[in-house]
């Protein structure tokens, strides 16, 4: 099967949805089925072999946050030559629907005669849900526990540092923290648009906020580096980072919010606590600190859940999907072709199918 994934946000951007999209490709690479990313050019990035890039993408501020736009001529006419030539027997669009790629990619597969399916990374009430997968075999515990660590705590914040993902809600909990564990240190990994109003905001706790830049391929050093792993986003539809950080064993307080809940689901991986409010962070940080026994049963737990997120398991369903896609198709040859119809199921990462026919 040769399969075409399309997405707006895709590497360099960092993100649930690059991070899914990139290694759904490698996953089913590996199976055999050769996989193209299709995306926009966003500067000077070393990408795979199986990267195409078309149009130029843009960057908004929006919702708290940093979203883009992919800008160009004849966009789905490129698209739909883009289709022809790889002569894919489906295209799978993340982000189905949303400007730009999402909404001109189904459109010209349609005119190509080629299938879609489409994943809506958002959350709404109800669908059938096709989630996130991690790494297992990059993201892993480096062979110490919670319960080995120093006295003086190893607090982490890893994302895009923009409002919406709650820094400053840490950096106004630290002096409590600070007051009870002099020597703990929160490490900022990450990178964005507002990090320099951040480090202003951090320069009175000194060097008790490191601010470590956008990290990558280290990530899995920083999770198991780290005592807990702090994540007070405000709005989120999934949670990678969450997934990222239960793999490597990594206990987590995490804020109170739809997409954290779906993947937490009442677990013992974590701590789910109101988004704003510095003082119950600061109190949940400390009474946790405080224990590393139950540290190390959240870490325990959360390996174990990573364990049913691997990206085999995530992919195989994916290509479930596919295939069920393209037998529906094939029954359906003899029928008029006419506009894409789409069967919604959203949710975050629910797979969704339209058939061109």
């Amino acid at each position: 099967m040769r399969i075409a994934l399309v997405a707006e946000d895709y590497y360099p951007q960092l993100g649930g949805v690059p991070e899914h999209v990139h290694n759904l490709a490698l996953q089913l690479n590996a199976w055999g089925h050769p996989t193209t990313v299709i995306t926009s050019h966003m500067g000077d990035h070393p990408d795979p072999d199986f990267v195409r890039r078309v149009g130029t993408s843009r960057v908004i501020y929006a919702n708290g946050g940093v979203s883009r736009i992919t800008t160009g001529w004849k966009l789905r006419r490129r698209l739909e030559q883009v289709f022809r030539a790889g002569r894919y027997d489906i295209v799978h669009v993340h982000g189905g629907l949303a400007p730009v790629l999402g909404l001109a990619a189904p459109l010209a597969a349609w005119r190509a005669g080629i299938p879609v399916v489409a994943t809506f990374h958002s959350w709404f009430p109800r669908s059938d849900v096709i989630p996130n997968g991690v790494d297992t075999t990059f993201f892993r515990p480096n062979g110490r526990w919670p319960d080995d660590f120093t006295d003086d705590p190893r607090l982490l914040f890893l994302g895009r540092i923009e409002p919406r993902n709650g820094l400053g809600t840490l950096l106004d909990a630290m002096p409590r923290i600070l007051a009870r564990y002099p020597g703990a240190v929160l490490t900022v990994a990450g990178d964005g648009p507002w990090r320099r109003y951040y480090e202003r905001r951090a320069r009175e706790l000194g060097g008790s906020v490191r601010f470590a830049g956008q990290v990558f391929r280290d990530r899995p050093a920083f999770y198991n580096a780290a005592d807990l792993y702090l994540c007070p986003t405000t709005i989120a539809s999934f949670g990678v980072t969450l997934l990222e950080a239960m793999a490597c064993g990594t206990p987590m307080i995490v804020s109170d919010n739809l997409g954290f809940r779906s993947v937490i689901d009442g677990g013992a991986e974590a701590v789910i606590i109101p988004k704003d409010g510095p003082q119950v962070w600061a109190d949940t940080t400390i009474a946790l600190l405080a224990d590393p026994a139950r540290r190390a049963a959240m870490g325990r737990a959360g390996v174990a859940k990573a364990a049913s997120f691997a990206w085999p398991r995530i992919a195989g369903r994916e290509l479930a999907v596919y295939e069920r896609v393209l037998t529906r198709r094939g029954k359906a040859n003899a029928r008029p072709v006419s506009e894409p119809r789409y069967v919604r199921a959203p949710r975050k990462t629910s797979v969704i199918a339209s058939t061109s026919r």
